[in-house]
């Protein structure tokens, strides 16, 4: 239940960040951005997800 989890940066100056939030917060959630040129202001796509299997799905819709 940490913030920072995962990061990818891809050649193309794409960026997977995945965490959970609100960090160490049993009510929070799995949260995956995708950003464009270090962006962080406006994500690409973000999606929320409580469970391991959904967080699977989600992050194979980001990547393909």
């Amino acid at each position: 239940m940490k913030e920072d989890l995962f990061q990818i940066s891809y050649e193309n100056d794409y960026i997977i960040d995945v965490g959970w939030y609100p960090e160490f917060s049993v009510k929070g959630n799995f949260r995956i951005v995708v950003v464009k040129d270090y962006n962080w202001d406006t994500f690409i796509i973000e999606k929320k997800c409580k469970d391991l299997n959904t967080l699977d799905q989600l992050m194979k819709k980001c990547v393909g």
